[in-house]
């Protein structure tokens, strides 16, 4: 193994350490604990932004469960995304390398997608509306 691709398998492993740790405490600064309730929602009933049922009495605009908990979900995303850059840029910085954005765009295409599903307690699963306990 050439000396080169060394180096580039190690900062690939230090990156995705970094993105490993980042994950788990941009869950606690970047997201709010709203978008923490929310992002598990799925399903057809109508519900406010808050997640609380729609009963169709009132006049605040309404949406399926499943679209509330996409927004959440997206908002989530977006917090320990940017995260995630900051992080990374701050590594390869200290480290002394000048990492184009498009390679950061690569790599944060290759997110963990099972790390929510990790983070919770066992026997914790999705919400299944807002009527769910």
């Amino acid at each position: 193994m050439t000396p080169r691709a060394l180096e580039r398998l190690a900062l690939g492993a230090l990156l995705n350490t970094t993105f490993g740790a980042l994950h788990p405490l941009m869950d606690h600064w970047a997201q709010r604990g709203e978008d923490a309730r929310l992002k598990g929602l799925h399903g057809r009933q109508l519900v406010h932004a808050d997640g609380t049922p729609a009963t169709g009495e009132e006049s605040r605009p309404t949406m399926t469960a499943s679209a509330c908990g996409r927004r959440a979900a997206a908002r989530h995303v977006a917090g320990y995304t940017l995260g995630q850059v900051a992080g990374t840029v701050a590594v390869t910085r200290a480290l002394g390398y000048r990492v184009p954005p498009g390679r950061h765009r690569s790599r944060l295409g290759r997110n963990d997608p099972a790390a929510d599903r990790n983070d919770r307690p066992a026997g914790a699963g999705h919400r299944r509306g807002p009527s769910a306990s």
